[in-house]
């Protein structure tokens, strides 16, 4: 008994010391004074920095601790913060984030991914596994935290990546990579056709907040999956740091006559953390660190969300 209250008062005192985006610029403000040595650069930086960093930083608040990423130029600083105090992640050669002793995520055993090879890659189809790369680890998972088997990631490189797909009236291939002359691809090619998924539109991508994953911190997933059985796989896009940033997109394809349609209509856009799980036709979305998550139930043509 004393344990649950003495975690109580914990959990009391953590939300009640979780600091807020107005602590941490004030914070970031003197973390770069203590890196002048000129009162003038110290005057100029009391003047201008809360507004560049207010304006270059976006906070996630889970409830207990926050997380603060701070984006100047190509560079991009990610802050833990709790109890009134700021623990910046420092990264590695591999874009991943640690602590000063060891990763800040559990080490995740290798799993077999399906990686399919395109015309440009010489090298043989491989797993993804994980080591400290967050972005290898397949961000859409089963019911029982596996890989659905039917993934490819694309990490910025300049190889397009490809997957198949199953429709009703044929196969199809998804490809991801970068587009010409800037930018990124998402496109599905069936019957000697292409077709830009216009994921762009919809969601708060972290694209949007980047410009680019061309960076080593997000990774361009795709995954297929039939949520209603019916023959003609689901197309799932996510973008993400494998930590706690992330938006995916669930495609639907339709026949089409024509050309000049699009044959995917978007059935849902939510944003995620680290994982989005599947189960037979629902979609779960942890969020926090208490066990939450949003649920998304596929029937009627739609997704659902359920009200627990």
């Amino acid at each position: 008994m004393k344990k649950i209250i003495l975690l109580g008062i914990l959990i009391i005192l953590m939300v009640i010391t979780n600091p807020s985006k107005i602590e941490y610029v004030d914070w970031a403000k003197e973390q770069i004074k203590e890196q002048s040595t000129y009162e003038v650069v110290d005057w100029g930086i009391e003047l201008l920095a809360p507004n560049l960093l207010e304006g270059a930083t976006k906070a996630h608040n889970y409830v207990i601790f926050s997380v603060f990423k701070t984006t100047i130029m190509d560079d991009t600083i990610t802050t833990v913060g709790l109890f009134k105090n700021f623990l910046p992640l420092p990264i590695d050669d591999n874009g991943s984030y640690h602590t000063n002793s060891a990763p800040v995520k559990e080490s995740v055993q290798s799993e077999q991914v399906s990686v399919e090879k395109t015309a440009t890659d010489d090298t043989p189809a491989t797993s993804e596994s994980q080591n400290t790369d967050y972005r290898s680890v397949p961000f859409i998972r089963d019911n029982n935290n596996k890989p659905i088997n039917k993934t490819v990631i694309w990490k910025g490189k300049l190889e397009s990546k490809s997957l198949d797909i199953k429709l009703n009236d044929g196969k199809a291939e998804l490809v991801i990579g970068l587009d010409n002359p800037n930018g990124i691809k998402i496109m599905m090619l069936h019957k000697d056709t292409g077709w830009y998924l216009d994921w762009m539109k919809y969601g708060e991508s972290p694209v949007y907040e980047f410009g680019t994953t061309e960076s080593e911190s997000y990774a361009v997933q795709g995954t297929t999956y039939d949520f209603d059985k019916d023959g003609s796989d689901e197309i799932i896009i996510s973008i993400g740091d494998g930590l706690v940033n992330g938006q995916m997109w669930i495609f639907k394809y339709h026949e089409i006559t024509r050309n000049d349609v699009t044959p995917y209509e978007l059935l849902l856009t939510q944003s995620f953390q680290e994982n989005v799980y599947i189960d037979e036709n629902k979609v779960i979305i942890p969020y926090g660190s208490q066990g939450l998550f949003n649920e998304y139930t596929f029937f009627d043509g739609k997704f659902h969300e359920q009200v627990h």
